[in-house]
């Protein structure tokens, strides 16, 4: 399936692993943020990659990740699952994603960041522990 960064739900935003469990972690309701930096309605997406990796950590990571990767397994549920198949791990296949369709990427890794602004994608990031921001412009 093939998400363009202006569904008629509004802007596509991919969130990663990292995400979903900073959205248990800390005190912060992601989406809400992530519609507040938009300033638009915008159509959540994890790339089926991240929900497997949710699932690995969730049944084989240690107790307190288990725990979080539970809590951001239900969290994915807002998002619609879309099947992206690229060899590698979940960040490659965001960044591949990424780079074939114009869609705005949730994480904080910080090398995923990276990656992505050198193609030139708008990420949404955390900043100061308590709120989202947007690096980069959404078209």
């Amino acid at each position: 399936m093939s998400v363009s960064a202006l569904s008629k739900r509004g802007i596509v935003v991919v969130f990663d692993t990292n995400m979903l469990l900073l959205a248990v972690q800390k005190p912060l309701d992601v989406f809400s943020e992530v519609g507040r930096v938009l300033n638009a309605a915008f159509k959540p997406v994890i790339l089926r990659s991240t929900l497997d990796e949710l699932i690995h950590l969730a049944e084989r990571g240690r107790p307190k990740e288990r725990a979080e990767s539970r809590l951001a397994l239900e969290l994915a549920k807002k998002c619609e699952v879309i099947d992206f198949e690229f060899p590698g791990d979940a960040d490659s296949a965001i960044i591949e994603y990424a780079r074939k369709h114009s869609v705005v990427v949730a994480t904080n890794d910080i090398a995923l960041r990276r990656s992505l602004r050198k193609l030139g994608v708008p990420v949404i990031f955390l900043r100061g522990f308590d709120h989202l921001e947007l690096e980069g412009e959404v078209y």
